[in-house]
């Protein structure tokens, strides 16, 4: 059994590993940083910690993707709005429309 230091080589090996094997786990408290450089492209980092920069960002009913360290909120399917506040659904349209198009 393998156990993880916060050594930047076992840093290393977590990021690569990941990658490879598309492991979705969270060591936010794992991993030390000195920049984003140094997390996942999905993280960023925060107090020498990569972390998620989603929890808390986007507005209600916007959806929040991370790509090269760098937060996007956008609304969701059928919906419209500011994605920083609020996204409504468009007017108009039922739930089981929405499903149709996906």
């Amino acid at each position: 059994m393998i156990l993880f230091s916060e050594s930047s080589s076992n840093s290393l090996l977590v990021r690569v590993m990941s990658k490879l094997f598309g492991w979705q786990m969270n060591f936010q408290s794992r991993i030390p940083c000195e920049n984003n450089t140094g997390c996942l492209n999905s993280q960023i980092c925060e107090s020498k910690k990569c972390i998620d920069p989603c929890p808390g960002k986007c507005g209600t009913n916007a959806l929040c993707n991370v790509n090269n360290h760098n937060l996007n909120c956008s609304c969701a399917r059928c919906y419209e709005g500011d994605p920083q506040k609020i996204c409504t659904q468009f007017p108009g349209l039922e739930y089981w429309t929405c499903q149709l198009w996906e």
